[in-house]
């Protein structure tokens, strides 16, 4: 069997390989020093017998380096438990898989089961990366700030109370105060007083202290329409967000099946970068997520004091900008609702056993689009609403 498996690590050589050939004249004791030096720089031994294979010299090589290098594969090669008849030599290997064509195309099959293994891996991960993010952004994006997180709302409001609320206090008093001096001094000093005019400035009175009395009803209010249009959005939007792994897996293994060693090691490389990118743009958008959140939360800890100011017609416009940036972002969740939506329907469209190479960037380049399409729907909601 010498000169068979020189004619085979001569064959990988040719391949791009650099085997080492190691001749081992005898089963036992197993020389464990060599098997150590060797699995130091080798991810694969091959072990080739004229022995059957239950009880040989591969399976106590295989033993050895799953308890002792478990990073190394083994692939034994050997007669499998059957009768071998009387015959040539050359003839007989042949038939059993001895020889060196079959000997190196055992080994390139295993190589294409492990690429192919591995490629598959990469995609199911990536895959359910990708389904679980836009999973995510269709459940969070409809959660009011209550539902988000109790502890952290809880948390925002007693704040406001306890803060926010005496600064409020201290503004209405100084808005009111100087509401009734200047209808004092614009109609001569009582002089052209009205019953009427006192009347409407203690309604305006009772309509400022009851906004900001009531200003976290208000605005939990607002995102609860919002939270009403998302849910009605996601009734409408029939299309689902994930992308089918079992039917894109499926269509790939007709393709992996067809493609030399040289395109699985490169299409595997692929998967390894696309999939390292996804995670990436995976961590952005869970921060576009969280940062939204967390500006609701501060949005909200203030909203006392603009509330204060909207019985003033000076300086109303603080109150009336506020309402803006609200309704912006409540509604900010309907158009992030609508970019998960189109991504859903672009990932839908891949064909991925046409070019496989074509299909993992298209996923990643719709999955840039749609961490870019959710950083814009901020800006995008505050344009709607003249929020500044």
């Amino acid at each position: 069997m010498t000169e068979v498996c020189e004619q085979v690590c001569k064959e990988l050589k040719n391949k791009g390989e650099n085997p080492t050939f190691v001749n081992a004249r005898f089963v036992k004791p197993l020389d464990t020093e060599l098997l150590d030096e060797l699995a130091k720089d080798h991810k694969l031994f091959v072990t080739v017998e004229e022995n059957v294979r239950n009880g040989g010299f591969g399976e106590h090589v295989a033993a050895y380096m799953e308890a002792c290098h478990p990073e190394v594969r083994v692939l034994p090669i050997a007669i499998w438990n059957r009768f071998v008849e009387h015959g040539e030599i050359a003839s007989l290997r042949a038939k059993i898989g001895l020889s060196a064509p079959d000997i190196f195309d055992a080994i390139e099959e295993w190589m294409r089961e492990l690429l192919t293994g591995m490629i598959t891996s990469n995609l199911d991960t990536m895959f359910t990366d990708v389904n679980q993010k836009t999973g995510e952004i269709a459940t969070q994006v409809g959660q009011t700030p209550q539902g988000w997180n109790g502890s952290i709302f809880s948390m925002i409001r007693n704040l406001s109370d306890s803060v926010i609320m005496p600064i409020a206090g201290i503004i209405i008093t100084l808005v009111l105060c100087y509401e009734l001096i200047s209808m004092l001094t614009e109609r001569n000093n009582m002089h052209d007083i009205d019953t009427w005019m006192f009347f409407k400035y203690f309604v305006k009175m009772w309509i400022a202290v009851y906004l900001v009395s009531n200003t976290f009803t208000i605005t939990m209010a607002v995102f609860d329409v919002g939270q009403h249009v998302v849910n009605s959005a996601a009734g409408v939007i029939t299309g689902s967000t994930a992308i089918d792994i079992s039917s894109a897996l499926t269509d790939l293994s007709t393709t992996l099946e067809s493609m030399e060693i040289g395109e699985l090691v490169v299409l595997a490389l692929e998967t390894l970068i696309v999939g390292f990118c996804m995670k990436i743009l995976s961590v952005l958008i869970t921060v576009i997520m969280y940062g939204r959140m967390i500006e609701i939360y501060l949005y909200t800890s203030v909203a006392p004091i603009p509330f204060a100011t909207m019985s003033n017609r000076e300086w109303g416009q603080i109150g009336t900008n506020y309402f803006r940036g609200l309704f912006a972002l409540a509604f900010q969740a309907f158009l992030m609702m609508v970019c998960v939506a189109i991504y859903a329907v672009l990932v839908a469209g891949i064909q991925y056993s046409d070019n496989l190479s074509s299909s993992l960037f298209g996923v990643m380049a719709y999955t840039v689009i749609l961490c870019y399409s959710l950083f814009k729907t901020a800006s995008l909601s505050k344009s709607i609403f003249n929020a500044h």
